[in-house]
């Protein structure tokens, strides 16, 4: 794990192979208002990044995420919005 990448919207971290937690682990493990980049395993996720932002321009966290090496990929992730609940946006669509 390293440590936080700071773009002009965005702070990452990203993780070589991925963590797994329980979905409803969440929160516990990353707090309210985080967004993730996860593989999806069905109840579990392998989270490969967490991203910080303050979301003060939309469009541009939506850029900086796409600045992400791992985003760059042929594999397919999902963002994860921690908070009430997990709400996931394909990357694909970003």
């Amino acid at each position: 794990m390293g440590d936080f990448v700071r773009t002009r919207y965005i702070e990452y971290k990203t993780f070589k192979r991925g963590r797994i937690y329980a979905k409803k682990e969440l929160v516990e493990a990353f707090d309210d208002g985080r967004l993730l980049i996860c593989k999806d395993l069905g109840d579990k996720v392998r989270v490969i990044a967490i991203i910080k932002t303050e979301f003060t321009d939309p469009e541009g966290v939506v850029e900086d995420i796409k600045k992400i090496p791992i985003c760059s990929s042929d594999e397919e992730f999902e963002i994860y919005y921690v908070g009430q609940a997990c709400v996931t946006y394909g990357l694909s669509s970003i």
